[in-house]
């Protein structure tokens, strides 16, 4: 085992691809930001030993965490069958979205209201709040990568088409992980 010693926002690199960052110390907790490819499955231990765990536990897990929560698009305009946008927070759509109904909500420009260098961590408090625990993006800026990495909330990118056909995806993904 390899043992490193790392300050809050600093990073290790593993590969090319993946990239974990300390987002927070709290006690005896530490916030880690992972920011890796969509090929590169991600999940805390517990998580993992029950994704890979015999079937019939398996269909306990899966019974357990059918429903997906909330999940949130960076969308081009207000509806499903617009594109996956990228996000900076600062413009355009944000289509929070019930992945078993597709009922959605939608945020025009949602950190135009909050004003300060808090802005993001409330960003986050609000979609934490409201159930989304992922985000599917075409591209995201560092630093919200970090903020909401640092909430816990993940960050998918590289998402491309209409927020309907990504969502679909992402459910079709999520739920083959869990069989």
């Amino acid at each position: 085992m390899l043992v490193l010693s790392r300050c809050k926002y600093e990073s290790i690199m593993i590969g090319e691809n993946v990239e974990v960052t300390i987002a927070d110390v709290r006690g005896n907790s530490v916030r880690l930001g992972i920011t890796a490819p969509r090929c590169i499955a991600v999940h805390r231990k517990e998580v993992y030993e029950a994704i890979h765990c015999n079937k019939t536990k398996k269909a306990q897990f899966s019974c357990r965490t059918a429903e997906l929560v909330k999940i949130a698009v960076a969308s081009t305009g207000p509806t499903l069958e617009d594109y996956v946008g990228t996000w900076d927070g600062h413009y355009g759509y944000l289509l929070i979205i019930d992945p078993d109904t597709m009922r959605y909500e939608v945020l025009q420009n949602p950190l135009a209201a909050l004003h300060g260098p808090a802005a993001g961590r409330a960003f986050a408090q609000l979609l934490l709040q409201g159930g989304v625990h992922t985000i599917l993006v075409g591209n995201c800026g560092s630093d919200m990568l970090k903020i909401l990495g640092g909430a816990g909330i993940s960050i998918l990118t590289g998402m491309t088409g209409s927020v309907r056909g990504t969502v679909e995806q992402f459910k079709d993904s999520y739920r083959s992980g869990l069989s």
